[in-house]
C-alpha cells in the first residue's frame, strides 16, 4: 500500500499540469473528461483491490484505465505538435 500512494500523487500531479497546455493546444472538453474519468476510476479500482485483496486482475485493470490517458494525451500532443 506505501509504494501506491507516491505513484497517485504523481500520475494526479501530472495529469493537473498536462491539461492546460492540451487545453491550448485544442484537446476537446470530452476528451480531457473522458481522460480525467480514466485516472480517477483507475486509480480507485486499484486502490480499492490493493486494500482489500492485495492482487487481482481489477488491480491490473485499475492500472491500465490509469495509464490509458496518458498514453492518448501524449499521443495527442505529439500529433499537434508535428501537424
Amino acid at each position: 500500500m506505501h509504494t501506491s500512494i507516491p505513484i497517485t500523487v504523481l500520475f494526479v500531479g501530472l495529469f493537473a499540469l498536462i491539461q492546460v497546455p492540451l487545453t491550448v493546444m485544442g484537446i476537446p472538453s470530452w476528451a480531457l473528461w473522458a481522460g480525467g474519468a480514466s485516472l480517477l476510476v483507475g486509480r480507485l479500482m486499484h486502490a480499492a483491490i490493493l486494500i482489500t485483496k492485495g492482487w487481482g486482475n481489477p488491480r491490473a485493470i485499475g492500472m491500465i484505465l490509469t495509464f490509458v490517458p496518458m498514453i492518448g494525451f501524449g499521443v495527442w500532443s505529439v500529433y499537434r505538435g508535428l501537424a
